[in-house]
């Protein structure tokens, strides 16, 4: 019995009870942070055993810097053709430029004027995972080597999977079985963010138009 016991305590030793995921399971990141996405697509990938080609990703962005001082975000997107856009979110307006450098307002969508590209970061740092929840969570996996908090489900017909961080719980992988991001953290800013001219014009313009239209609607 005394044998028995023993081989039972080392075995216990040998296997620790996996480490369970905090609240909030997804963090925001701290006021002024700095984190890349990279991304890679299933439609780029050549089928093996044919000789079917990868279909061009046109505009989709190869990569992502998103840079955060408290309510403001800046995106810095280069798209898989090589060009360069912007996105800024001013708290919650958000402006985009396209390849030529025109900037325009992103309006949040209505009924009439869906928008599914749309999002913004007032309630979270990371909205592509706000399907991650207690119900999601499918215990600890092997991320690149290492332990990493696992989350899956399926939605319209796709996987949706992601890998968080054992320490921090930010986001490692996700995946929604179109698009794979991999995301690295960086150096926090040292500084405000400023934005450009354009940007700035375009906010200030947007800013006017909607007080003015306050006091357009204003009672008599």
């Amino acid at each position: 019995m005394m044998g028995m016991l023993s081989v039972l305590s080392a075995a216990s030793a040998q296997s620790p009870t996996p480490p369970e995921p905090r609240q909030p399971l997804l963090p925001r990141a701290p006021a002024n942070a700095s984190w890349s996405v990279a991304f890679k697509y299933s439609r780029e990938e050549k089928t093996s055993g044919t000789n079917t080609q990868p279909r061009p990703l046109g505009e989709l962005p190869r990569t992502v810097v998103i840079t955060k001082v408290n309510t403001v975000y800046r995106e810095q997107i280069e798209l898989a053709t090589g060009k360069k856009v912007e996105r800024w979110d001013f708290g919650g307006t958000v402006f985009n430029s396209d390849t030529e450098g025109t900037v325009f307002l992103d309006a949040p969508p209505t009924e009439d004027t869906p928008s599914p590209d749309y999002y913004d970061r007032r309630s979270s740092d990371f909205p592509e995972l706000s399907w991650i929840s207690k119900a999601t969570y499918r215990g600890v996996g092997n991320f690149q080597g290492k332990q990493a908090f696992h989350f899956e489900t399926e939605r319209d017909g796709r996987k949706l999977s992601a890998y968080i961080s054992l320490d921090s719980q930010m986001p490692l992988w996700f995946s929604d079985g179109m698009a794979f991001r991999t995301y690295t953290f960086n150096p926090p800013p040292a500084g405000p963010l400023v934005p450009p001219p354009d940007f700035v014009s375009a906010y200030n313009r947007h800013k006017q138009a909607m007080e003015a239209a306050k006091v357009g609607h204003s009672p008599p």
